[in-house]
């Protein structure tokens, strides 16, 4: 059986970006033009993002997702492309070309009942697996095991996938935070953005191993603003 919805969809799934959006962001445009204005708003402009991944994990989950996006009570959403349900989002994406969506990269597989594994072939990312050959249950299994060389290979292959799919690709976020738990982690996931020319998602504060200290770089910590940030 399929997951139900968890209670409070939309504070489940919500990263709530109420951000200022400054130029500092904005790397590489030779215009120097704000991220708000190239969305079209004045330079100053504070933008709320209201956001809802898990995209593509359930069929329950697709309807939620997709009605909200239809009738904007959420502007963006993050797909789980390693999910069963990814084939039922990319039919919403071709009928929906304008909506908000981005790769909300994994490396967990938290429900006990209903797993997923990777995308990228088994024998190419065997430190991201647990013994049933799923991405693991919790995220210090990720933290004390992955190699960040095969994290590069599983989240390439994710966003390849849907890239491949037809979907028009807004941003990058990461499933449970796990990305966020060490700098190796975060240069990985920073590297991609830059590559593929797509904001990532940053976190409101450096995201540390349950029992662990404070493992994130300095840099990682300036980059990141109250609320959370998008790095464009």
């Amino acid at each position: 059986m399929y997951p139900t919805m968890r209670s409070t969809l939309f504070v489940r799934c919500l990263f709530l970006s109420a951000v200022a959006l400054f130029s500092q962001f904005a790397l590489g445009q030779a215009s120097k033009a704000t991220v708000q204005e190239r969305l079209g708003y004045p330079a100053t402009a504070r933008l709320l993002v209201i956001h809802a991944d898990d995209f593509g994990m359930s069929h329950s989950e697709n309807r939620a997702t997709s009605e909200a996006l239809e009738k904007g009570w959420i502007t963006s959403s993050s797909i789980l492309v390693p999910c069963p349900w990814f084939a039922e989002v990319v039919e919403f994406a071709k009928t929906h070309p304008d909506a908000d969506l981005g790769i909300h990269l994994a490396l967990n597989s938290e429900w006990t009942g209903f797993r997923w594994g990777p995308v990228s072939p088994a024998d190419k990312v065997p430190s991201l697996l647990d013994p049933q050959g799923y991405l693991p249950l919790e995220e210090n299994a990720v933290i004390n095991h992955a190699k960040p060389a095969e994290i590069e290979i599983e989240l390439r292959a994710q966003i390849e996938r849907a890239r491949a799919a037809g979907i028009r690709i807004s941003h990058l976020d990461s499933h449970m935070a796990t990305i966020f738990h060490t700098p190796e982690f975060v240069q990985v996931y920073t590297s991609l953005g830059k590559e593929y020319g797509l904001p990532v998602l940053s976190e409101k504060s450096p995201v540390t191993p349950f029992g662990m200290g404070n493992t994130a770089t300095p840099e990682f910590s300036e980059v990141s603003v109250k609320l959370g940030s998008w790095i464009a």
